[in-house]
């Protein structure tokens, strides 16, 4: 569901690095968790969201994905 409920593009910060999220997925490696495709210059890559550092203005839909977060350290 906060896959559905996030609306990009938005910017964020990747590896110390400002980045713009332009998609989200679930995640390849992780039962619950969900990956979010950002992009930096030309190239996109999907990186955890648990990685990610949101910037303000939060995306609309940033409190599912802030839950699901949660939840999903909790397990």
């Amino acid at each position: 569901m906060a896959i559905q409920e996030i609306v990009v593009p938005f910017t964020a910060i990747a590896l110390g690095k400002r980045v713009e999220v332009v998609n989200a997925a679930p995640a390849t490696n992780a039962a619950w968790g969900v990956d979010l495709i950002v992009k930096s210059g030309k190239k996109q890559f999907p990186i955890s969201a648990s990685s990610v550092e949101l910037c303000e203005p939060f995306p609309e839909g940033h409190l599912y994905l802030a839950a699901l977060l949660v939840w999903h350290s909790k397990m």
